[in-house]
């Protein structure tokens, strides 16, 4: 049987424009559309960057490390940012490792300076032990968080710090140093408040009076048994 006998016409089955353009369409690919949560990192007023101030041919890199240097001593920070450089900011990390001589590990750990942990194991922040932020300080590798936090607590920088990050609609915010507050909170209020933010690849500080956060004494922390709570506090934490 010849297919041209179910066309009315001949040229009704060639391969013309026409043809073409009726019955070999493709049909458009529709796009698969991955909801992203928007993640905002916004600049705080008075920000300061220690990043922007670099010099030199060989630059640091450790910006944390500058903004602890910044909260342990403003003064020295002031004098050592002009010249810094990749060597300059070790052997400042050499002498920062000096400050932790004679540190009387277990009182700090003991009296709970930082994030207050409600949970038995390892008690109390810091989290590190001298030795631990020593290695930080003596290798090549930039501080962490947690190192940073635990030698402002082991130097007792007293100073309420937070790290703070815009998330979607929320502000959260974590204490770190010397820093005591409650396991959660909505408001921190205090003449001179630090607040570290991460600027794109550096971190960055600034300074204020009121932060008003989702505040939490730490990541690792577990919440207390509700009859602990009054009622009064379990209405302000709903």
């Amino acid at each position: 049987m010849d297919s041209v006998q179910f066309c009315r016409h001949v040229q009704d089955c060639m391969l013309t424009k026409e043809y073409i353009d009726t019955y070999c369409r493709i049909e458009p690919r529709v796009k698969r559309v991955i909801p992203v949560k928007k993640v905002e990192t916004r600049s705080l007023p008075s920000t300061i960057v220690p990043a922007k101030e670099f010099r030199g041919l060989s630059k640091p890199i450790d910006t944390l490390f500058w903004c602890m240097l910044y909260l342990y001593d403003k003064g020295l920070y002031l004098d050592e940012i002009p010249h810094a450089t990749f060597q300059r900011e070790q052997e400042l990390k050499y002498k920062m490792i000096e400050k932790l001589e004679g540190v009387n590990e277990k009182l700090i750990q003991t009296h709970g300076y930082g994030n207050k942990r409600v949970c038995k194991s390892k008690g109390l922040e810091p989290h590190m032990t001298v030795k631990e932020v020593i290695g930080e300080l003596s290798g090549s590798k930039v501080m962490s968080f947690l190192g940073m936090s635990a030698w402002l607590a082991y130097t007792q920088v007293n100073i309420p710090m937070f790290a703070v990050m815009k998330y979607d609609t929320y502000t959260l915010a974590i204490p770190f140093g010397m820093t005591v507050t409650p396991l959660y909170q909505r408001r921190y209020e205090a003449k001179k408040i630090m607040i570290l933010t991460r600027e794109r690849y550096s971190w960055a500080l600034s300074q204020m009076s009121i932060l008003e956060a989702d505040i939490f004494s730490g990541m690792s922390a577990c919440l207390r048994p509700i009859s602990v709570y009054s009622a009064d506090e379990i209405k302000n934490m709903c």
